[in-house]
């Protein structure tokens, strides 16, 4: 048997965690059992990188929304020999929803995270009462999350906002020096700020809340189908689901229908196969990239089931 490739070696610390039981068993992700620790949106991997090296004790999940991040900080963990990194690929509120058990982790750091200053932009701030929330329930006793920004009035909206009735979580408020040798941190100085916030939220009360519903996603066989006319309209009502380009090809009688939908903060991007066999024409999502099973997906399908049923309605 022939060994990794470099490359492969230097992904070694990414997760693809939607192509796994959920929520994932982190202690098999990791070859041995050691309380979590989270960074959520690490950039480089810089700070990561070095709380790992410093606690072997702790296992270290970082969570980026941006491949540049992953790519360059797994690298980082392969270079430096860390066996006790690995890293995520997500937005933070499905990674915490889906691949964490309730009472897992001991704690969660964000630092300057991107305020969202305009209003208009509201609604992507992540550190409002349904996240923390959501923390609180991965959170074990006494686990703690830890922001750090620069941002006044986001400093003054996060602590107005998430009370403890809202979270159960009691804040703590510190002005600190530059602590932690970001990128962003040393933009900040090069800039003449001196003075940054942390702000502490500590577990005291268990919140729980709904776990998301793993759905069986159901495929569909329809007795007629015209692949040359078929436009499934998008919908927007419970959640978005788009349909963009469709390929078809006549002469095996398989088409590939590309999908996007969004449901609260799960977005995926996907095909649906279309096949003519015995019994009719097959409808299911086409092989590639994991889905999470969620109501979006289930009701592309649908769509596109309804869809042909219409085309030979009298």
């Amino acid at each position: 048997m022939s060994l990794p490739s470099a490359k492969v070696q230097a992904l070694r610390a990414y997760v693809p965690w939607r192509g796994r039981s959920l929520p994932l068993q982190w202690s098999e992700e990791f070859g041995h059992a050691a309380p979590l620790q989270i960074e959520i949106g690490f950039g480089n991997g810089d700070y990561l990188m070095r709380c790992a090296a410093s606690r072997s004790d702790l296992n270290f999940i970082g969570i980026e929304m941006t491949w540049g991040s992953i790519k360059r900080a797994s690298a980082q963990s392969h270079r430096k020999g860390l066996r006790n990194v690995r890293l995520l690929w997500e937005d933070a509120r499905t990674a915490l929803a889906w691949a964490f058990p309730e009472q897992s982790i001991l704690g969660i750091t964000a630092l300057y995270p991107c305020p969202w200053p305009k209003n208009r932009h509201a609604k992507f701030r992540l550190f409002q009462p349904a996240f923390l929330t959501l923390c609180n329930t991965r959170l074990v006793a006494d686990g703690t999350l830890t922001i750090v920004t620069d941002s006044v009035p986001y400093k003054d909206e996060i602590l107005e906002t998430n009370t403890f009735e809202l979270t159960g979580m009691k804040a703590e408020l510190e002005v600190i020096p530059a602590s932690f040798a970001t990128k962003y941190e040393r933009k900040w100085e090069e800039t003449g700020q001196n003075e940054f916030y942390r702000i502490t939220y500590r577990k005291l009360v268990h919140k729980p809340t709904s776990n998301p519903e793993v759905l069986l996603v159901k495929h569909h066989v329809v007795p007629q189908l015209d692949p040359t006319n078929l436009a499934p309209r998008d919908e927007k009502d419970r959640f978005s689901v788009q349909f963009k380009q469709f390929i078809f090809d006549p002469r095996q009688n398989i088409g590939l229908l590309e999908v996007f939908t969004h449901e609260d903060t799960v977005e995926q991007h996907f095909y649906i196969r279309i096949k003519k066999q015995e019994n009719g024409w097959k409808i299911h999502p086409a092989g590639g990239p994991p889905l999470l099973p969620v109501a979006s997906v289930q009701r592309a399908l649908d769509i596109v089931k309804e869809t042909a049923e219409a085309q030979f309605k009298s």
